[in-house]
């Protein structure tokens, strides 16, 4: 073994889980975050000969690598957990989340008319967000380039958020007396460790090297 080839292996691997809550307000900040994790890693990707010395010069102090593998999100944070997700699967460019959040993530525009009638939501997500989250994700899509698979780069995203109708169970207790419950919450997960048959044996919604994942994280 080489001495180059020595001081890579001796490196400490800094493994990053992220969690991103949410937020219309931290929306743009969290964005910022995402962007810098992304920044970090794609300097532990390149090295000093990359875009971001900075991160590889601090990298290099601490003689050590970066990777985030873990993140999970809610509401903004999710939307942003997916932008991350894809930036690390796909080496893509992040810099189109700003848009996302100052050109439609104003409450002005994203709240309903306060005047009317039985709305369905406080703010406008299918019929005005869904399509300009779904474009966002699609533009920063076209700027990745080959996906990396699990086994260089693994990433897992796990996003949650809450039912409308809820979802039944029933189930019979040791007295007899049938019961059942309403589960609101959801899960949503995507992963780069999806075979052909979509199976990961984590129950992924989506595969993140593929693009129909955009319309799923959107929706997510």
């Amino acid at each position: 073994m080489g001495d180059s080839e020595f001081e890579a292996f001796d490196r400490q691997d800094v493994r990053v889980a992220v969690v991103m809550n949410g937020g219309v307000s931290l929306a743009v900040w969290i964005g910022g975050v995402a962007l810098e994790l992304h920044h970090a890693v794609q300097a532990s990707r390149t090295g000093a000969r990359g875009p971001w010395p900075e991160y590889a010069a601090v990298l290099d102090l601490l003689h050590a690598t970066a990777r985030v593998d873990v993140i999970a999100g809610t509401s903004a944070g999710g939307l942003n957990g997916g932008f991350l997700a894809l930036g690390l699967v796909r080496d893509c460019d992040l810099s189109g989340m700003r848009d996302l959040w100052r050109d439609h993530g104003d409450l002005e525009v994203l709240l309903r008319d306060p005047l009317q009638r039985g709305p369905a939501s406080l703010l406008q997500g299918d019929d005005y967000f869904l399509p300009r989250v779904r474009e966002a994700y699609s533009q920063i899509w076209k700027t990745g380039g080959s996906a990396r698979d699990a086994d260089d780069a693994p990433v897992e995203l796990v996003l949650t958020g809450t039912l409308w109708d809820g979802r039944r169970s029933s189930f019979t207790d040791d007295m007899g007396t049938r019961i059942t419950e309403i589960d609101y919450d959801a899960t949503f997960r995507f992963s780069n460790d999806v075979d052909a048959t979509g199976d990961t044996g984590r129950d992924a919604t989506g595969d993140l090297r593929r693009e129909a994942v955009i319309h799923q994280l959107a929706v997510a």
